[in-house]
Formats: C-alpha cells, structure tokens, sequence
C-alpha cells in the first residue's frame, strides 16, 4: 500500500456529533458533502473506503467528500483513510494519514498553504491506491465490513483519542463469515449469529458514520432500507452510541438520532 504522511496546520471537518467536555459538535446537511459549522475538541478520525464491486461510481463521490474533510480542517486533529475489501481486518495499511499541528500560523497563510499539500498528497495516494484499482477493474467481490470493524475496534490510540470518529463509505453489503447482504436481507436472526460468532466489534465511545450508502447490486428499495435498520441494530450492539447511516455524504446534527 503506498501511505503518505504530511504535517499540516489544518482541521478536520467533524463527521459525527459527540457530546464532549467542551460542549457537542454541531453539524448541519449539505448534500454531497461533509460540513461543520462549530467545532470544539481536536478528534482522531478514520476513513473507510469501500473499493468492492458494485461501488464505482460511487467512489469519486467519496474523494470529493474527503477533499472536503482537510478543506475543514481544525488544528491537533489526524486523519487516516483505509480500504474496506475482502481483507479488511488481516490486511490493513493507511494509504493516507494526516496529522495537524496545533499553530494554525500567522495570518492563516500557514493553513491555506497546508490545506492545498494536503489536498494534493491526498490526490496523488488515491490515484495510486485507488483509481488505479478503478481503472484496472480488479475491484474485489467481497467485502468484509465485520473485519473492518474489528480492525478499527483494535487500534488503542484511535480508541484513546479525546473524540474517535468512524466514517465508513460503503453500500453497506456485507459479503463473507457466512454472510451475504448481496442476496439476503439480513434479519435479527443475523444479528444474533454475529453476536454468537464474536463478529459484533467493541466500538463504545466512538461516533460512527455510515456515508453513501447507496442500493449497489439491484437491490430492491425494501431491502436497501432494511438493510440500514440492521446496521444501525448491530453499531447499538457494538456499544455506539452516535450512530449516523445515510446514502449521502454528509452528517447531520444530532446523527444519533432515526434517519
């Protein structure tokens, strides 16, 4: 995996509302994007791509709201962005990650010139970790969202951070452990085999976003639907309690709250 990592006087947009010392993270909708009107405490951000078929023309829409997270970034704050495929817990290096030092510098000039780097490193990583994928038309069948999530459940400093943010950009259709979103709507009888089977990660105190998560595959409407509802049924298991799932890419306030 190719991984570059820049130090820049930036902020990361907040992707998720968290109640903090300081006060909650407030958010609003803007379609195709991630915004932030107030931001209050540095946070620990992770990116999750889903590059699995059926997602291609979903993925430069993901880019896009990326650019938007350094365009907003906030001092102290580090970004890191995986890959979701069929390897995603055993197999795992970030093709980018960002982490901001706290002086802004003087006049802002320090940011602007830092938010531009960023952009373009992050530009040159996801052509080669990822448009190259695209244009190779290699994308992997399946995806392993459960290992994604038990990868992320692992990493101690990410967990320990003052506010843990999850994003995950992906149709949400699990494939693999015996699963198989693609074909079945997945009911509570899943949702007690994942549990059973230790596939349900420990993700207490971490917000968590489910972005872009659009009907891929020809599923239908109900089962696109259902499909979220289970989710949203196996992150409360998963101990979050700041749960957002949409098929945009952006967080609104008050994201814990029914969609």
């Amino acid at each position: 995996m190719f991984i570059k990592t820049i130090a820049i006087t930036a902020a990361v947009a907040a992707v998720a509302i968290g109640a903090q010392t300081t006060g909650l993270v407030n958010l609003r909708t803007i379609p195709g994007e991630i915004e932030q009107l107030v931001t209050v405490q540095q946070r620990h951000i992770i990116v999750g791509v889903d590059i699995t078929a059926g997602r291609e023309n979903e993925v430069p829409k993901d880019f896009r709201a990326v650019q938007r997270l350094l365009e907003n970034a906030e001092p102290g704050d580090k970004i890191e962005i995986y890959l979701i495929d069929s390897r995603s817990e055993s197999s795992q290096e970030a093709i980018f990650s960002v982490q901001m030092p706290e002086d802004e510098g003087p006049m802002g000039m320090a940011l602007k010139k830092a938010k531009k780097g960023a952009q373009q490193s992050l530009s040159e990583c996801w052509d080669k970790s990822i448009n190259k994928v695209l244009g190779d038309n290699h994308l992997v069948q399946q995806t392993d969202l459960f290992g994604f999530f038990r990868f992320v459940s692992q990493k101690e400093e990410f967990r320990k951070s003052g506010s843990p943010v999850l994003i995950l950009f992906t149709d949400g259709q699990q494939v693999g452990d015996g699963f198989n979103f693609e074909k079945n709507i997945p009911d509570k009888n899943d949702l007690m085999r994942a549990k059973e089977d230790d596939f349900i990660a420990d993700l207490r105190n971490i917000n968590v976003s489910l972005a872009g998560v659009t009907p891929t595959h020809a599923i239908t409407n109900s089962h696109w639907r259902r499909l979220q509802a289970w989710w949203r049924g196996y992150l409360k298991e998963a101990g979050v309690d700041n749960i957002s799932i949409t098929s945009e890419r952006c967080i609104e306030e008050n994201s814990h709250k029914s969609l």
